[in-house]
Formats: structure tokens, sequence, C-alpha cells
């Protein structure tokens, strides 16, 4: 991956060690930002609760990562309409 730092108009490659490191003082990572990781392969994924509230039900899903897994977020709570449109992904890292 390459990445452009426009206060020193210079283009760096980025090392596979930094994949896992802040993508500039953010919270997301680089790997957040080009999916080198998998959602479907590194985590697990749990049903924890149905909100019937609503026109269409909402799903709440509780992804956790695989002990093998190289992955920044230590959990994921995704809000998923019954008809597939996402409402909501939550990130919470080893602090949450």
């Amino acid at each position: 991956m390459w990445n452009y730092l426009p206060k020193v108009d210079r283009t760096i490659k980025i090392p596979p060690s930094m994949m896992l490191q802040p993508w500039m003082g953010s919270n997301f990572s680089n790997d957040d930002l080009v999916k080198e990781s998998s959602f479907v392969e590194d985590y697990t994924h749990e049903l924890v609760e149905t909100d019937d509230s609503g026109e269409v039900p909402v799903y709440r899903v509780v992804w956790t990562p695989r002990p093998d897994a190289s992955v920044v977020w230590s959990r994921l709570e995704f809000n998923v309409r019954e008809d597939s449109i996402p409402v909501s992904l939550a990130y919470y890292g080893d602090h949450d």
C-alpha cells in the first residue's frame, strides 16, 4: 500500500508491519482502509438481539475475532435490517 503525505509532498510505501497502526492519528487502522482482513474469515458471528419495534426487524450481530486473527478490533456490533440494509456498525477496542 502506498500513502501520500501532503505536508511533505511525498508518497511512501506502507510496510505490512504498519497495517495495524492508526491511520493519520485516527481510530481507523490502515487495514480498515484497504480491508486486508476479512469480516467473514477473521470473526465469529452471533445474533444477540432482534428488534421488532419498527416497520422492518433489525438484527444486532456481535462479531468476535478468532484467536488466530490479526485484527485491530476486539469486538464489532453490527445492526442490519431484515432486508439487508445496514443500520450501524460499532467498533470496540481492548479498553471498551
